[in-house]
């Protein structure tokens, strides 16, 4: 899921934009080493759920256009991520 939400002020000289984010993750592979008596280096394995979260916000300021075309842009960002290991299948790992 993805919500979002751009906003311009001013004739748009002054523009904003936020975004928030949440989305799961399931089957995360990951190769495992394997007792060298197995025969096998490695194999991979199921080891759950990611979950990833996270918002994003964007202040732009754009203080001077000239009519040739030339402008001068002044932004600032922010962003918040979390990602989670929400489900562990620790059984698959044995």
């Amino acid at each position: 899921m993805e919500l979002g939400v751009d906003a311009g002020f001013f004739s748009d000289k002054l523009t904003l934009a936020y975004t928030y984010y949440s989305s799961n993750h399931n089957n995360q592979i990951v190769v495992v080493s394997l007792p060298s008596s197995s025969g096998f280096g490695n194999t991979p394995k199921n080891v759950g759920q990611i979950t990833n979260k996270g918002l994003e916000v964007s202040l732009n300021y754009k203080p001077f256009t000239s009519p040739t075309g030339f402008r001068f842009d002044i932004g600032v960002s922010f962003a918040k991520i979390q990602t989670k290991l929400s489900k562990y299948l620790m059984k698959q790992m044995n």
